[in-house]
């Protein structure tokens, strides 16, 4: 995982998501993750590659369903 360097300012974030899906791949096999968490002017990135547990990570924020029907959208390419 990439992380940007430098701490985080107290308060909300938003926090955004989007695939990166190679353009050879049949499919929509999603590589990574990109993750982006903004807050006023303060904006932090970071990657995470496909290690087969996007569904299983995302369970332990959301119930199964909702998390398997984000990581569906993201692999159709949806932020």
């Amino acid at each position: 995982m990439y992380s940007s360097s430098g701490t985080f300012p107290d308060g909300t974030y938003a926090l955004t998501a989007g695939p990166n899906l190679p353009d050879t791949e049949v499919g929509n096999q999603v590589s990574s993750l990109i993750f982006i968490a903004t807050h006023g002017y303060d904006s932090h990135t970071w990657t995470v590659l496909n290690q087969g547990r996007f569904i299983a990570d995302f369970s332990l924020l959301m119930d199964a369903g909702t998390a398997y029907r984000l990581f569906q959208s993201l692999r159709n390419g949806k932020k």
